[in-house]
């Protein structure tokens, strides 16, 4: 039997959670700033943190399968920025 006062029960569901948790870093980004001073600063850290943000985030399967569609999408993007 374990005593009651070595176990610790989480009752939230977003304690563990690190996409809840992962607006934590803009939170403190902005305080620092007191807010963006443009909006061409904004929108450059915003693109840098959302792209972070997707390469980090947690997948529910490893291999996770990508649809013909969105890969389609994706190579088309690639061109357009190309050009």
């Amino acid at each position: 039997m374990t005593p009651r006062l070595l176990t610790e029960r989480r009752n939230s569901a977003y304690k563990n959670n690190s996409l809840e948790q992962d607006h934590r870093g803009l939170k403190g980004r902005i305080r620092c700033m007191r807010g963006f001073k443009s909006f061409a600063s904004a929108e450059r850290f915003c693109r840098g943190y959302n792209e972070l943000r997707n390469h980090l985030r947690l997948r529910s399967r490893h291999n996770q399968h990508v649809s013909a569609d969105r890969r389609r999408a994706a190579a088309a993007l690639v061109i357009l920025q190309s050009a």
